[in-house]
């Protein structure tokens, strides 16, 4: 047969396949462009961006695991302006859908950054970061707080000019805010940001990160992830983009099939730097192997009402 299309659509960008890098594991791409063309991937998608200069968190910010990684980078960026004037040009030079993620420690701080977005060429999708604390309601994630979230998700997309996704915590009650940010007009949702763990120095006899707790991630989180997503779309029928554990083409076939339409993937990136590339090839060669015209067509098919 034909080489299957491996393409979606998404809010009117066409995407030529499902797979991209997960926010702040993939920098602007810059560095990952020396290893491979990265107009192989289905998109890029930038380490979150904020708008003004951050440093994020005191080392140590990684700590791995026998399965899996924890970080505390804290969301270091440059601003806004050194963006524009460092990273945009680059990411102009690509072919693929570029997904702006974008952070902030207030709900000013994103439309301030969104305004600015606006006004700049080349930027296909805004990745909104709620999972990032709000300085204004004592740290908390934005997505913890029904009222907040709904504020900070109904401003971002009156001010926006792009299609946005909002991604998501599973350490909140994320289905139902699933939900909520479909009935608030949202273009798509990233399921999921890390979950949350911590690791202890038994020398130092005290938790390794000065925040204690940290984002954990790698191939073990795939089952829990891959529920949430089964989840997820039984209650919305915006796409549904899943991020965590994706290290090879049958993981990638698993969301498909539980009804993702984009895959974003992380820490297999670090221990392998042509991840991508391989499960795009893997993806292609099993649709030929299923004799199956489009990838379209596996997107949701073991949903429960496919199921005889």
């Amino acid at each position: 047969m034909r080489s299957p299309d491996l393409s979606v659509e998404i809010a009117g960008v066409r995407f030529p396949n499902p797979i991209l890098p997960a926010s702040g594991t993939f920098g602007f791409g810059e560095e990952f462009f020396e290893i491979y063309d990265l107009n192989v991937l289905g998109g890029i998608v930038t380490k979150s961006l904020r708008f003004n200069y951050f440093p994020g968190n005191p080392q140590p910010r990684i700590y791995e695991t026998p399965c899996g990684l924890l970080n505390s980078i804290g969301i270091p960026s440059d601003g806004y302006e050194y963006f524009k004037i460092h990273h945009l040009p680059f990411l102009n030079k690509l072919s693929i859908p570029k997904v702006i993620s974008i952070a902030g420690n207030s709900i000013d701080d994103y439309v301030m950054l969104i305004e600015h977005l606006n006004k700049d060429d080349g930027i296909d999708v805004i990745e909104l970061n709620v999972s990032c604390p709000n300085l204004e309601k004592e740290g908390k994630t934005f997505d913890s707080d029904k009222e907040v979230l709904i504020d900070v998700v109904r401003k971002v997309l009156s001010e926006s000019s792009y299609p946005v996704f909002v991604k998501l915590s599973p350490n909140t009650n994320i289905i139902d805010n699933a939900v909520l940010v479909e009935e608030l007009g949202a273009d798509g949702v990233v399921i999921a940001n890390t979950l949350l763990g911590m690791a202890i120095d038994i020398e130092k006899k005290i938790p390794v990160f000065k925040n204690i707790f940290a984002g954990f991630s790698g191939p073990c989180v795939k089952p829990q992830i891959l529920r949430l997503v089964w989840q997820v779309a039984d209650r919305v029928n915006i796409p549904i983009i899943a991020s965590g554990g994706i290290t090879n083409f049958k993981d990638a076939i698993e969301f498909l099939l539980a009804g993702a339409t984009l895959l974003e993937v992380g820490t297999a990136n670090f221990f392998n730097l042509y991840t991508m590339p391989e499960i795009i090839k893997g993806i292609e060669d099993y649709l030929i192997r299923n004799n199956i015209s489009e990838i379209g067509k596996i997107i949701g098919f073991a949903r429960k009402e496919n199921i005889l």
